[in-house]
């Protein structure tokens, strides 16, 4: 018997349009006939000095239009998906042969901080605070899943960059004036800070203020220049090099002054806890010295409750401070309290790494830093 099969069958029929139509449809694929590239927006600016006190500020927003496709010659763009920007940066005139990336993203737009753009400045294109650094931008598109090759934008806006240098917020900070005879390098006394939660920057002076001195408080990072923290009036302050702007004290005595460096104030009030001992001697004690026969820190010859010295250790140690070779008199710290601190009487003391440091120590508040040489 003999089996045979009609080819124009309805379910046959069915099966040839199927295939009929599939060919059809690859056919008719659209074609990209055009490309319109982006085009950046102008700068608000072009030219910029970096502040650190913006760092978390967005500096400028980068704007483009988008970039259109056009299909099968078509006047009307077409969406063709998914489309992602990448906005680059170089030094200008280099025709961007070393870019850096600043961002990729789906959208029209980018804020740039201060800090990101001074970052990058600084590691990729290792841009110097005394010298200014002439900038280039552009986009590039990319389009679909598989089409690697970038659409770079019709243009490239400029900008001249300087960069800030980042200060350490741990940094001390020294009072300089009268007593100590304006001496820029000098730093016997220091201003400690409250906390090491480099968030908060507040630090405070406790100690002697002769009547009618003229003082400023200068940090580390500034010795050697006469930019320091000066006087604006009664309640701000400026981060200047000013020949004027001191602070000035009318009524000799003990004062405790706090600086908050992050909103620019100070406030200047009376010690007003009594003094009753002066200490003759005081030093750091702990293992480094088998607990016994401490060696002795500088007393400032200007305020007897401000000690300090430098001083190695070989090995990790505990480290307290000692007075007058008495245990009636000692106080620690608690262990991870570096490098700033609040020691209290018969506290446990600081753990210091093996190293060389600069430690201060102020017998009226208990305050000490033991800052790495």
């Amino acid at each position: 018997m003999k089996l045979y099969i009609n080819i124009f069958s309805p379910l046959s029929m069915l099966f040839l349009l199927m295939c009929l139509f599939a060919c059809t449809k690859s056919d008719q694929t659209p074609a990209l006939t055009n490309i319109q590239n982006s085009i950046l927006d102008p700068l608000p600016f072009q030219e910029v000095t970096l502040q650190e006190a913006d760092a978390d500020d967005t500096l400028f927003t980068i704007t483009w239009s988008a970039t259109e496709f056009f299909v099968d010659g078509s006047e009307q763009a077409t969406a063709i998906g998914p489309v992602t920007y990448t906005v680059q940066i170089a030094l200008a005139g280099t025709n961007f042969e070393h870019p850096e990336v600043l961002t990729e993203t789906g959208s029209l737009s980018v804020d740039i901080t201060t800090a990101a753009l001074n970052n990058l400045l600084k590691s990729k294109f290792v841009a110097q605070s005394s010298t200014p650094i002439d900038l280039e931008f552009r986009v590039l598109t990319r389009y679909g899943a598989n089409n690697a090759a970038p659409i770079i934008s019709g243009n490239s806006t400029f900008l001249t960059a300087t960069v800030f240098e980042a200060s350490d917020v741990m940094q001390p900070i020294y009072l300089v004036g009268d007593m100590n005879g304006w001496d820029n390098r000098n730093t016997d006394y220091i201003a400690y800070r409250e906390s090491n939660d480099a968030n908060s920057r507040i630090y405070t002076y406790t100690g002697k203020l002769g009547a009618g001195i003229y003082f400023k408080f200068m940090p580390q990072e500034a010795l050697g220049t006469y930019k320091m923290y000066s006087r604006v009036d009664e309640t701000t302050m400026v981060y200047e090099t000013l020949e004027g702007g001191a602070f000035y004290n009318e009524q000799a005595g003990y004062y405790t002054i706090t600086l908050n460096l992050d909103a620019m104030t100070y406030t200047i009030e009376p010690y007003s806890v009594p003094i009753n001992k002066t200490y003759s001697k005081i030093g750091p004690i702990g293992d480094f010295c088998g607990w016994d026969n401490e060696p002795a820190m500088t007393q400032t010859t200007y305020d007897p409750h401000q000690w300090q010295g430098v001083f190695t250790f070989d090995a990790g140690t505990t480290v307290k401070f000692r007075g007058n070779n008495d245990w009636a008199n000692n106080w620690g710290g608690n262990a991870a309290d570096l490098p700033w601190g609040l020691a209290i009487f018969d506290g446990p003391g600081a753990a210091v790494p093996t190293g060389s440091y600069h430690i201060y120590f102020n017998d009226l508040t208990g305050r000490y830093t033991i800052w790495p040489q």
